[in-house]
C-alpha cells in the first residue's frame, strides 16, 4: 500500500471515523516495504455470532464493537438493555438470561408462595422486568475498558492486595444444609452457583429458602431446554468432574482440593496462595483451571500458567484464563503434545514435544496495529534465535484479514476460534 493510498484512505474515512483511527502508513521494519496499520475494525455481527446467538425469543444483539482486544455487546432483551464485555462473558450471560426467563415462565403458571416471590422479584420492576445482569454488565463494560489496547495486558499486570482466606468475595450461605440446597438448585437449572449476576443469586436464594423450609421439590424445573452446549475445546470428563465437585463441595472443600492438586504439580506454595486468593477468580474458575492443568500430566512448568493467572484483575481476564486452560488441554490432546510452559512477558508460551514454539492468546480479535507488529516480531525473533523452525499462534478469537496476512508472512501458523469454532 502506497503513501498516497493511505492518504486517500484517511480522506475517505474521515466522515465516519476520527482521523487518528484511519489506516496509518509505516515503513515495515521486517518486510522492507510499505505496510499499514489497521483502524479499529468495524465488527459485522454475522462474522461473530450464530443466528441463535444473535437473536432468540429472549434477546437480540443490537451492536458489537471492539474494546481493546475484546468484543463489547449491546443487547436488548424483554428485560431491558445492557452491555456485555468479551465473547466468553457473552456466552455465559445469554445462558443465564435464557435460564431465568424459562424459570419465570414456569413459575408464572403456578400459584404458591415461591411463585409469588419469584414473580415479585423478576416480573414487576420499575427499572426493567427482570433487571437481568444490569449491575454485573455495567461492571464488565467498565472492566473491559481497563484492559489496555495491548496484548501484554492479557496476561501481565500487578495483582491487587490479596484478601485473607480463600479469596472468593461472594458469600456462601452459612447454613451448610441451605448451601447444599443452593448448589443442587444451581446444578438442576444449569446455573453457576458462584455467578456474579445478582439476579442469578436472588433466584437461587429464593428457591433455597423454599427448600430449606421443607418443600424439597420447590423450584425444580419441570422442563428445561438444553441451553448450554459444551464448547469445542471442552474436555467431557473434566467438565463432568468439575460439575460434580461444584455441586457436592463447599468453598472450603474446593479450596483444599484445588490447593493440593496445585501443590502436587510442584507449584510454589506462595504462588498457589496468590492464585487462590485472587478475588477475580470464583471457585468455579479456580476449580476448572486447576483440573484442566492437572489433566496435562507430564507437561513441565505448569506453574507458569498460575504465575500468569494470579495477576488477573477482573472477571473478563478470569474468563480468558479459564478459556486458556481449555486451549492448552485441547492443543495438547488434539494437535501436538506439550513439553514445557513459559510465562512470557506478553503471552503464555509453550514448547511442544515436536519442537514447535506455541503462543496462546485468549482475546476476541487480533488486528494489525503497531503494538501487534512489535509483539509478534519480537516473538518470531526469539523463536528463531532459540533454534525453532515452527511457531504458532493459538487464539480463542479471530484475526483480521490483514493481521492474518502479515503474520503468515512472518511464517506464523495461525489457529483461530480455538475454543468454540
Amino acid at each position: 500500500m502506497s503513501k498516497a493510498s493511505a492518504v486517500r484512505c484517511e480522506i475517505t474515512q474521515r466522515n465516519w471515523l476520527p482521523s487518528f483511527f484511519c489506516l496509518l502508513t509505516l515503513f515495515s521494519i521486517s518486510g522492507g516495504s510499505y505496510a499499514y496499520y489497521e483502524a479499529r475494525p468495524v465488527i459485522r455481527m454475522s462474522d461473530v455470532l450464530t443466528s441463535q446467538q444473535a437473536q432468540s425469543v429472549y434477546h437480540r444483539v443490537e451492536d458489537i464493537e471492539l474494546n481493546g482486544k475484546f468484543y463489547n455487546f449491546r443487547v436488548d432483551t424483554q428485560f431491558g438493555n445492557f452491555n456485555i464485555a468479551s465473547m466468553a462473558l457473552f456466552r455465559k450471560r445469554i445462558e443465564e438470561i435464557t435460564t431465568l426467563a424459562q424459570a419465570v415462565n414456569q413459575f408464572s403458571k403456578k400459584d404458591d408462595s415461591l411463585s409469588e416471590e419469584i414473580r415479585g422479584q423478576f416480573s414487576i420492576r420499575a427499572d426493567s422486568a427482570l433487571d437481568i445482569i444490569s449491575r454485573p454488565v455495567e461492571s464488565a463494560a467498565n472492566l473491559a475498558g481497563q484492559v489496555a489496547d495491548n496484548l501484554n495486558d492479557t496476561f501481565a499486570g500487578v495483582p491487587g492486595e490479596a484478601s485473607a482466606g480463600f479469596g472468593y468475595h461472594g458469600k456462601e450461605l452459612k447454613d451448610p444444609v441451605a448451601a447444599m440446597h443452593k448448589r443442587n438448585i444451581a446444578s438442576q437449572w444449569g446455573l453457576d452457583v458462584y455467578s456474579t449476576n445478582p439476579k442469578v443469586q436472588e433466584f437461587l436464594n429464593a428457591v433455597t429458602r423454599a427448600r430449606s423450609s421443607g418443600r424439597i421439590s420447590a423450584g425444580t424445573p419441570t422442563l428445561r431446554s438444553q441451553i448450554r452446549r459444551p464448547v469445542k475445546a471442552a474436555d467431557v470428563d473434566i467438565e463432568a468432574n468439575t460439575a460434580f465437585l461444584l455441586k457436592s463441595k463447599n468453598v472450603r472443600e474446593l479450596y483444599q482440593i484445588n490447593s493440593k492438586l496445585l501443590l502436587d504439580m510442584n507449584i510454589n506454595v506462595d504462588i498457589v496462595k496468590r492464585f487462590l486468593q485472587n478475588t477475580a477468580f470464583s471457585p468455579r474458575h479456580i476449580t476448572r483451571i486447576t483440573h484442566y492443568l492437572d489433566s496435562m500430566e507430564g507437561v513441565r512448568n505448569r506453574s507458569a500458567f498460575i504465575e500468569a493467572a494470579y495477576g488477573a484483575k477482573n472477571e473478563v481476564m478470569a474468563q480468558a484464563f479459564d478459556e486458556s486452560a481449555m486451549m492448552l488441554k485441547y492443543y495438547h490432546d488434539k494437535v501436538a503434545g506439550l513439553e514445557t510452559l513459559y510465562a512470557g512477558s506478553e503471552v503464555l508460551e509453550a514448547i511442544s514435544k515436536d519442537r514447535r514454539m506455541v503462543y496462546f492468546v485468549p482475546v476476541d480479535m487480533i488486528y494489525w496495529s503497531e503494538q501487534t507488529e512489535q509483539l509478534f516480531d519480537s516473538l518470531q525473533h526469539r523463536a528463531r534465535e532459540s533454534g525453532f523452525t515452527t511457531w504458532e499462534i493459538i487464539t480463542a478469537g479471530s484475526f483480521t484479514e490483514e493481521a492474518s496476512r502479515q503474520l503468515r508472512q512472518r511464517k506464523f501458523i495461525l489457529r483461530d476460534r480455538f475454543v468454540n469454532k
